[in-house]
């Protein structure tokens, strides 16, 4: 590849598992220079359409660009199929290609554009809720939010009782007023010990019920994962009976066409009777000939 291609490194995602179609698409331009792929957005297009581009489909869509135009049968969502090319009469041959077309789509695996996203956000916030209830940023502002206020309120108290015992002419490094000094901090503490207390518990709430959500949601990552798999084998094993279908026909013709051949080895049999027997004068071939053609219009009419 060359260095100075923008696009060397196309195949990196845009989001865990997803492959920008443009840069790819892009990047096979100037890398191949394919003879007849002119239309870069036709491929993309192509892409968008069929679920998106991935890591899994990657090889058979390139493979599908490299191909000659015109030389592939089933269409863009062949999903691999190589087709069959049984039959040569046009009805047939053109049935036959429908099969194929139809058989290439179901062998196509389907991945809806918006899943791969979906995977990506459930995985992260499984991630998520297997961590603390708080950061410890949010920890700090909620304790201060909680906190804050009381001391404001406790502040506040020891102002007025240091100017009420002023009032009355007692100092502040007085006893009393130290004691009730005392007294209002002890009253703020408990309420702010209480507060941090029900923070704690609040917390350790939020991170049972994160976890009992963690496990809802690992669940359900898997499931989303197997139903679509689940999803494109039932296409897979539907494009497989479809496919059955070539087979069949083909086989029916041939046995068709055995029966036709009986009548002739009959009439062989005659002839061969004919000859153990001495039929060999002009009444007797003509006889034969007679009861030839007598069983061969019993078969054609």
């Amino acid at each position: 590849m060359n260095s100075n291609n923008p696009y060397a490194t196309a195949n990196t995602p845009l989001t865990a598992g997803q492959l920008d179609p443009a840069s790819v698409v892009a990047g096979w331009m100037a890398q191949f220079n394919p003879q007849g792929h002119t239309d870069p957005n036709y491929w993309i297009q192509r892409m968008h359409d069929t679920g998106g581009l991935n890591a899994g489909n990657l090889e058979y869509w390139k493979g599908r660009f490299m191909e000659a135009p015109g030389t592939h049968q089933e269409g863009p969502s062949g999903g691999g199929y190589a087709g069959t090319n049984v039959f040569s009469d046009p009805a047939t041959q053109q049935w036959e290609q429908l099969v194929n077309q139809l058989v290439g789509k179901l062998n196509t695996p389907y991945q809806p554009a918006g899943f791969q996203p979906m995977i990506d956000y459930l995985n992260k916030y499984f991630q998520q809720l297997q961590g603390p209830a708080y950061t410890p940023a949010q920890m700090d502002l909620i304790q201060t939010q909680s906190t804050d206020p009381l001391m404001a309120q406790r502040d506040a108290s020891r102002q007025q009782i240091t100017q009420n015992f002023a009032a009355r002419g007692i100092t502040p490094d007085s006893g009393i007023v130290q004691q009730a000094l005392e007294q209002s901090d002890q009253k703020y503490g408990v309420a702010n010990t209480q507060n941090q207390a029900g923070f704690a518990t609040n917390a350790i709430g939020l991170d049972r019920q994160n976890a009992a959500t963690a496990a809802q949601v690992g669940q359900q990552i898997p499931q989303l994962q197997q139903g679509l798999y689940n999803y494109n084998l039932g296409n897979q094993l539907t494009g497989l009976q479809t496919a059955k279908q070539v087979p069949d026909e083909a086989w029916r013709r041939l046995t068709g066409a055995n029966s036709l051949i009986d009548p002739l080895n009959t009439a062989g049999s005659l002839a061969t009777q004919s000859g153990q027997f001495g039929l060999y004068g002009q009444n007797q071939t003509n006889a034969f000939i007679q009861a030839l053609m007598q069983l061969l219009s019993g078969y054609f009419g």
